[in-house]
């Protein structure tokens, strides 16, 4: 199913474009209005029509978020940029002969020759 193309006339060189991406709510509010004024003008099937509202819907709710996050980042929230060292010091190595620290069971001064 092919797109419609806008009509061209000087009101909608000034318009928004229908192919472009909105890049805020007020673009998404106008490309909505005028896909929608496309839609009252020919006639188009109900399953389109509510595929469309989904999809404003969602993209509606992204953009929302997307400000949302830009407004966090915007505010200086703490992010960790480098993981810090453990705190606690590594467990020594314990002898399986003689249950000694510091050693392995290679290197036992218990061992036998």
């Amino acid at each position: 199913m092919k797109t419609p193309t806008p009509p061209s006339s000087p009101s909608s060189n000034q318009s928004f474009y229908l192919g472009m991406t909105p890049a805020n709510l007020y673009q998404l509010n106008q490309q909505k209005k005028q896909i929608q004024d496309l839609q009252n003008q020919s006639l188009s099937s109900v399953v389109a029509e509510q595929m469309l509202e989904k999809f404003m819907k969602s993209t509606e709710v992204a953009m929302q978020d997307a400000v949302l996050l830009r407004q966090e980042l915007h505010q200086g929230r703490p992010y960790k940029t480098q993981q810090e060292p453990s705190s606690r010091p590594r467990r020594l190595i314990r002898c399986s002969n003689c249950n000694q620290e510091g050693h392995n069971r290679l290197k036992c001064p218990a061992r036998l020759p």
